[in-house]
């Protein structure tokens, strides 16, 4: 009887060890809510971005992200947010291999991986990746950091917005708009006349006009005339 007791008891340690196991295994090969990037986005002054053979780089000036060699284009602002508030802050989550022999795989290799530096004011690079997308969940990518080895999967898929292509970041400034208002107008001011203004009366100031003015009326004429 107690021969039977020590064996039942070999078999649930032998079972709870195997379930401890399991899910230690699975706990390792975990990595959730682990953003790919920890650092500082102030410490961020350029990105460089590698896809498919074609390649564009930006650099902060002051506070305006500038694209180089683009000088005719202007950023956006919205492709920049996207970057630092959804490439940057995308979440690893599960190992999926350890082995470099299967980035091919995960398209992470560097020839269909999709590559991302971000650097400081000069030059370092602060954080590396490689995005591969996947082939069983497109809601999902896979991502290794830097030249590690093991890749992971996302929770969510940030390819969109890792275009290599300077049109993506950057649009033709609007030209300048010419001012059509007329000059201001005065509302107190009189408006002006539709009728021109009356020649000027000239008098002869050669004559002698000491005298008294003497009009040349002939009164009596008139008075005759009124009576007849």
């Amino acid at each position: 009887m107690a021969k039977r007791a020590r064996l039942w008891l070999i078999l649930i340690l032998a079972l709870a060890a195997g379930v401890a196991y399991v899910q230690f295994s699975k706990t390792r090969h975990t990595a959730s809510g682990v953003p790919i990037f920890e650092g500082s986005r102030d410490d961020i002054q350029q990105v460089v971005i590698e896809r498919g053979g074609e390649r564009v780089e930006l650099r902060l000036d002051g506070d305006v992200w500038r694209l180089v060699d683009h000088d005719s284009l202007e950023v956006r602002e919205a492709p920049i947010d996207n970057l630092f508030d959804r490439v940057l802050k995308v979440e690893r989550t599960t190992l999926m291999t350890r082995s470099a022999d299967r980035w091919n795989v995960y398209s992470v290799d560097d020839s269909a991986g999709i590559r991302l530096s971000v650097r400081n004011a000069g030059g370092a690079e602060l954080a590396a990746f490689v995005f591969g997308q996947s082939r069983q969940d497109w809601s999902k990518n896979y991502v290794r950091l830097g030249s590690d080895r093991p890749v992971y999967l996302t929770n969510n898929n940030i390819t969109y917005y890792l275009n290599a292509t300077p049109d993506f970041w950057g649009r033709k400034p609007e030209p300048a708009v010419a001012d059509t208002t007329g000059p201001d107008i005065d509302v107190g001011a009189p408006a002006p006349s539709a009728t021109p203004p009356a020649s000027p009366v000239l008098i002869d100031t050669k004559r002698d006009t000491s005298g008294p003015l003497e009009l040349d009326l002939n009164i009596e004429a008139d008075t005759a005339k009124t009576q007849e």
